[in-house]
């Protein structure tokens, strides 16, 4: 497995022109879009042998590695909670069991426990002392709404190396020593043709 950091390091270091990651988005939307309709979805496919080159400027890097793609699958998946379902039911819990309606000062109380809810590290270990209660409610919700089935992209699980290559420069001064040269071997060969020019 290749090394994330160097991995990446070696990508960071190099001079992307503004648009490059940009423009590689666009062109990889259009790319998954064939791969699904040039290859199956109905089964698990494993390609071992990535290897890509990404160009822009004098930045290039080689993309090697391997992909795993999972079939695509049907999900059920709960339907959404109508908004405000839970928050309502408790209200008119509370309502009953208080045999009036809610007062302010109910509400004013609410409003100065949610200020005492820690946030950060804390927030998670106050909410692990109510999870109990939580996940009741949720399975109660799981119980009585509805369940879709949605179908769902396999997931992928890839590999990859990014390695640098070296990009071709063009030396102008060597071209147009080069052009010199072919064009006066040229004419010299122009003018041995005509000095043995057969009339």
């Amino acid at each position: 497995m290749p090394n994330k950091g160097l991995r990446d390091l070696r990508v960071q270091s190099m001079d992307w022109p503004l648009g490059t990651a940009k423009a590689c988005r666009e062109a990889a939307n259009v790319i998954e879009k064939k791969e699904r309709k040039s290859h199956p979805t109905d089964v698990d496919l494993r390609n071992e042998n990535v290897d890509v080159v990404i160009t822009a400027g004098e930045a290039a890097i080689r993309v090697t590695g391997n992909v795993l793609r999972k079939a695509d699958r049907v999900q059920a998946i709960r339907h959404k909670r109508p908004p405000k379902l839970v928050e309502g039911i408790l209200l008119e819990l509370v309502e009953n069991l208080l045999g009036e309606p809610i007062s302010d000062v109910f509400f004013q109380r609410v409003a100065a426990m949610i200020l005492k809810v820690p946030s950060g590290k804390a927030y998670k270990e106050w909410l692990k002392t109510r999870a109990g209660n939580i996940q009741r409610i949720e399975e109660l919700l799981d119980r009585q709404l509805p369940m879709t089935n949605k179908e769902c992209k396999g997931f992928s699980y890839a590999e990859f190396d990014f390695l640098p290559l070296e990009t071709p420069t063009i030396d102008s001064d060597k071209v147009e020593e080069w052009l010199d040269k072919a064009t006066e071997e040229y004419l010299a060969e122009s003018e041995l043709e005509e000095l043995y020019e057969v009339p």
